[in-house]
């Protein structure tokens, strides 16, 4: 599926570009209501909505609203994007590249939180062993 194609100006962005527009749109979701307002895209949709959070992803705009709409996007549509009719060998190269450039990013910022994550962890576990010995 090829890129999203750049929309003509309108006076509805108010002089804002399409990746700020969407994100300002994105960002007025509730954080409780963005999983179910992202079931209602259609895959056309979600590849287009994806092709935008890589690109706040790779220039660290919204790390993490943009992640878990990413996730959520590649769960409901995993059997889609895995077997993209538009290709014989199943990833069509455009999802294939941005799929990879999607995990690239998400791993390259969250890399350091999975350490901090394991470390406090193990601490949480030395303090429970130690409370429950007195």
């Amino acid at each position: 599926m090829p890129a999203p194609e750049k929309p003509r100006p309108s006076i509805h962005f108010l002089g804002r570009t399409i990746y700020d527009h969407v994100l300002l749109k994105l960002k007025a979701i509730r954080s409780s209501d963005l999983e179910n307002t992202l079931r209602f895209l259609n895959y056309k949709q979600a590849f287009s909505l994806l092709y935008y959070l890589e690109h706040y992803l790779r220039n660290v705009q919204e790390i993490e609203l943009s992640t878990r709409a990413c996730l959520f996007l590649i769960k409901g549509y995993q059997t889609q994007l895995t077997f993209d009719s538009s290709s014989e060998d199943g990833v069509s190269a455009s999802a294939q590249s941005l799929l990879k450039s999607l995990w690239i990013h998400m791993r390259a910022h969250f890399g350091d939180s999975k350490d901090t994550i394991g470390m406090n962890i193990a601490a949480i576990e030395r303090l429970q062993s130690t409370l429950s010995e007195r």
